[in-house]
């Protein structure tokens, strides 16, 4: 079995809305990761015979992150820990954190199955939202924070507003999360702090 772990960079670039069933994949010009993504899954779902799952990963939080990478979630473990006040603008964002053990769970399932050529979108039992991670670090560490009305990058690879997938496909296989983005955070950060 190979396993080809990626994002979900294969949908796009624009998330207005969460990724779906429905959803298309969608080539962007004159963009290499994406068109390279879909091509590689292209070829994978032409070798039949082959056991290969592509694995879309759409965020992923653990005490391993590197804090120093400009994401959202390295940005407020950094404000608690430097005791800084989080600049943030008002644009609510959803993500999907997947759990390390759902994410074990789902390797496990793409293994037991004898004959497997599929890709797979990642998902937790439950998105969250920016401000819901807010209050969270707000309510248990004491985090300041400040909205401001200048629009603000918190992601290296682009903004994007309902970044996750609700597609439940890899139910088929028996995957099943256990814990949503919230647990996962809640779950992770104390090894950081």
């Amino acid at each position: 079995l190979y396993i080809n772990m990626s994002s979900g960079a294969v949908y796009g670039e624009d998330f207005p809305e969460g990724v779906n069933e429905n959803s298309k994949i969608k080539y962007i010009k004159n963009n290499s990761y994406n068109n390279t993504k879909i091509f590689v899954e292209e070829k994978h779902r032409k070798l039949l015979n082959r056991n290969i799952v592509d694995l879309r990963i759409f965020n992923f939080f653990s005490r391993y992150i590197d804090l120093n990478a400009n994401f959202l979630l390295c940005q407020l473990v950094n404000a608690i820990k430097n005791k800084t006040v989080f600049i943030t603008d008002s644009n609510n964002i959803t993500r999907d954190f997947i759990h390390p053990s759902d994410f074990f769970r789902l390797v496990e399932s793409c293994i037991q199955k004898n004959t497997i050529n599929e890709a797979f979108d990642v998902y937790s039992k439950k998105p969250i939202t920016k401000f819901e991670i807010i209050d969270l670090f707000e309510q248990r560490y004491d985090l300041e924070f400040k909205i401001t009305d200048d629009s603000i990058e918190t992601s290296p690879t682009g903004a994007k507003k309902n970044y996750y997938s609700s597609s439940q496909k890899a139910g088929k296989i028996g995957y099943k999360p256990e814990f949503t983005s919230l647990n996962t955070i809640q779950d992770e950060i104390k090894f950081l702090l």
